[in-house]
C-alpha cells in the first residue's frame, strides 16, 4: 500500500472520465455513421472508400480507448489490494469483449454499449471506494460521483430491462448500483419533524446525502410532484446529520423539459444544497393507480 499512498487520485479520476466520455463520443459517430449509411443506400457507392476509412479509423481508436480503460482499471484494482473486485472485472469484462455493439437509449440520443456501461461502473465503484488522502475523504468527489449514478437512472433502468410502474421500481434498481459504489447505503431514513416525519429514499452518510426520487406518469402528475418537492425542502431543512439533497424526477415521457423545471425552482428559491434531477424513459402506472 506504500505505493498506493504516492497514487495521485484526482489525476486519475479526471484523465479516466476524459477518456471515457471520448469513448462514448466516438461510439456514437460509430452508431449514427451505421445508421446513416443503412437509410442512404446510394452513398454505398459514392464516395465508400473514405466512408469505409473513417469508419474503420473510430472503430480503431474505439478499441484502442477501451483496452486502454480496462488495463486502468486493473491497475487501480491491484495497486489497492480489491481482488475480489478484480477477478469480478477481469470476467464480466473477458465475456463482455466480443459484444460490445452500441445501442440507443429510448427516447434520447444517449448511445451506449455492454462494455461501456461495465468500465463506468467499476469506475464509480473504485473512486468512491478510496480517496486522496485516508484521513480526509474527498467528498466532492464521491458527490460528483453519486450524482453520475443519479444521472444515469435512464441507463439504468434500461440495462435492467425493467419498465417501471412505480416510484419503486426505478428505486431499486438504481440503489443496487449506488450500494456497490457506497458501502454504506442505508434505505431506513427519517427526518422527523414535530407535524410529520420524512422518509427519502435512500441515504449515503459518508455524503451527509439523502436521495429522493418521484415519479410522474403524465403532466398533471409532475405538478403534483413539484408541489411535494416543495414541502420537502422545508421537511428536510435544519438536519444537523443530512445536509445534501437529491431529488430525482423519473417520468415517463418528455412531459416538461430541464430548463422549465430550473426556471420554476428559481421563483421558490431552491436551496444551494439541493440538486434537482430530471431523467425520463420508458414505464407506466398500470390504468387505474396513481
Amino acid at each position: 500500500m506504500q505505493n498506493a499512498s504516492m497514487f495521485n487520485l484526482e489525476s486519475y479520476y479526471k484523465n479516466f472520465d476524459k477518456e471515457l466520455s471520448l469513448a462514448f463520443s466516438i461510439l456514437s459517430d460509430i452508431y449514427f455513421n451505421d445508421i446513416y449509411r443503412e437509410f442512404n443506400p446510394a452513398n454505398m457507392n459514392s464516395g465508400t472508400l473514405h466512408a469505409k476509412e473513417e469508419q474503420e479509423y473510430l472503430t480503431q481508436k474505439f478499441d484502442y480507448l477501451v483496452d486502454k480503460l480496462y488495463l486502468k482499471v486493473v491497475f487501480v484494482l491491484e495497486l489497492y489490494n480489491l481482488n475480489e473486485m478484480l477477478n469480478c472485472f477481469k470476467s464480466e469484462f473477458k465475456a463482455l469483449k466480443p459484444k460490445n455493439d452500441a445501442e440507443r437509449l429510448p427516447l434520447t440520443d444517449d448511445i451506449t454499449c455492454p462494455i461501456l456501461d461495465l468500465i463506468s461502473n467499476y469506475f464509480s465503484a473504485i473512486t468512491s471506494s478510496i480517496c486522496y488522502d485516508d484521513n480526509k475523504p474527498n467528498v466532492y468527489l464521491k458527490g460528483e460521483i453519486l450524482e453520475t449514478i443519479l444521472e444515469s437512472t435512464s441507463k439504468i433502468i434500461y440495462s435492467e430491462k425493467i419498465e417501471p410502474k412505480s416510484e419503486k421500481q426505478v428505486v431499486d434498481p438504481v440503489v443496487k448500483y449506488v450500494e456497490s459504489a457506497f458501502a454504506d447505503t442505508v434505505k431506513d431514513v427519517r427526518l422527523p419533524k414535530p407535524t410529520k416525519c420524512y422518509k427519502p429514499d435512500f441515504a449515503i452518510p459518508s455524503l451527509q446525502t439523502c436521495v429522493e426520487y418521484k415519479f410522474a406518469d403524465n403532466s398533471e402528475e409532475v405538478k403534483k410532484e413539484m408541489g411535494q418537492i416543495y414541502t420537502d425542502l422545508h421537511g428536510y431543512s435544519g438536519s444537523k446529520d443530512w445536509t445534501f439533497f437529491y431529488v430525482v424526477m423519473y417520468m415517463t415521457g418528455p412531459y416538461v423539459t430541464e430548463k422549465q423545471v430550473k426556471e420554476e425552482l428559481k421563483m421558490v428559491k431552491f436551496d444551494e444544497n439541493w440538486k434537482f434531477i430530471l431523467v425520463h424513459g420508458p414505464g407506466g402506472r398500470d390504468k387505474g393507480k396513481k
